[in-house]
């Protein structure tokens, strides 16, 4: 899974389809993280091409976003906005999503990862970020899985004044 820390939006948006059809309430297999990691490369596509719809596709309408520097956002639609102004003020140059560990519990799935990500602030210089990531899946009564909680931060030191 990868949220925007800063870019990290991560794991979210792309998991899509693929993370639809592999997973079921009894038949999951963690073993096998091939839905997952699939589901992260193709969220981790999303954010280098700046493809807002695909990112927050998979969060539950009232899920919630935690990201580094800015407030917790709940809900789908301002989760959209808060990554439309993250997107509007830097340019995602990379982005990779490690799955380390998935754990579920009836219709819930916790995930944690590690990212890394070379962003571009408007007007700035390229930087580098690595970090690590909880979400919590819920799954639906669609049979599908949403992100009902995100959060992530960066191992990079804060700059000092």
């Amino acid at each position: 899974g990868g949220g925007l820390m800063v870019g990290g939006v991560h794991a979210r948006g792309a998991r899509k389809d693929g993370f639809r059809q592999g997973i079921g309430i009894s038949g999951f297999q963690f073993g096998d993280r091939a839905v997952i990691e699939e589901a992260n490369a193709k969220w981790a596509g999303a954010m280098v091409a700046a493809d807002v719809p695909t990112i927050v596709a998979n969060y539950a309408d009232d899920g919630v976003m935690m990201q580094p520097g800015m407030p917790a956002v709940s809900g789908r639609a301002a989760v959209e906005e808060a990554i439309k102004g993250m997107l509007a003020s830097m340019k995602v140059d990379s982005a990779s999503f490690t799955t380390n560990d998935v754990k579920v519990g009836g219709d819930m799935a916790i995930e944690t990862g590690s990212f890394r990500m070379t962003m571009t602030p408007k007007g700035g210089k390229p930087t580098n970020d690595v970090g690590k990531y909880v979400t919590v899946w819920q799954k639906q009564a669609d049979g599908s899985w949403k992100v009902i909680r995100d959060i992530s931060n960066s191992d990079v030191a804060a700059p000092t004044k």
